[in-house]
């Protein structure tokens, strides 16, 4: 027997630039950026599966007490109703989200919302080179390729990103150099070197935004069929 989830808008960003649509699950997927004898295991007493996250064992021994809800076109079975419902959507072909530029219909509001993004064809470019990208994080990631990490740690010379990433492996990796005391992002600063390269960190103001030539007359034609937050990033 298996929990099921399914995506629904991604709003949420990790620095490694992928999207998720609740904290809580940007909060999981951050643990695969810790080695694993730091991460935290929590065990059923049911059955001895393990997991990542206290929340997600929570789910879990709902399963064993029965508080299940169960899918009626097959044997999958959900905690959440919102859960089964965007699932049985699947099995029904009833996608309630349309395209206003074309056809295509979706089960989930993120994924329409991705697809029209491709429609108009809102692109972040990097400056140093011809890629393009659909959202500020890939260009992000991409960027480093040319201008080599901004922060260093001056203990093993790793090069990260943000400031975020570089506490984490500090905490995680060297935490003997806190062990007279607690961690603290300020006792962290010492071991944080910032590189030559850390005055070209992207920001969104500075990311260079285009809408490709050949998406211009689709955009004027269905102008007023798109919200006014679609014609952003």
């Amino acid at each position: 027997m298996e929990l099921h989830s399914e995506e629904r808008d991604r709003n949420i960003e990790c620095d490694c630039g992928k999207r998720f649509y609740s904290l809580e699950h940007l909060q999981l997927h951050q643990t695969i950026h810790i080695s694993p004898e730091d991460r935290a295991v929590f065990e059923c007493t049911v059955c001895s599966k393990t997991f990542l996250r206290k929340a997600n064992l929570g789910l879990h021994m709902q399963m064993h007490r029965g508080e299940t809800m169960d899918c009626p076109h097959c044997d999958k079975k959900f905690v959440r109703r919102k859960d089964l419902e965007i699932h049985i959507r699947f099995h029904t072909g009833d996608f309630p989200y349309s395209c206003s530029m074309c056809d295509r219909k979706f089960a989930i509001k993120g994924h329409l919302n991705y697809h029209e993004k491709r429609h108009l064809g809102v692109r972040y470019k990097c400056d140093q080179c011809e890629k393009t990208f659909i959202n500020l994080a890939g260009l992000r990631q991409h960027q480093y390729e040319h201008t080599g990490m901004p922060l260093m740690c001056s203990v093993c010379q790793r090069g990260f990103p943000t400031k975020f990433k570089i506490r984490r492996h500090l905490r995680n990796v060297h935490k003997h150099l806190f062990k007279k005391t607690d961690y603290s992002d300020e006792l962290a600063e010492k071991y944080i070197i910032a590189t030559t390269n850390s005055n070209q960190a992207i920001n969104k103001e500075a990311a260079s935004v285009y809408v490709l030539e050949d998406s211009i007359e689709m955009l004027e034609e269905h102008a007023e069929d798109i919200p006014l937050n679609m014609l952003s990033v």
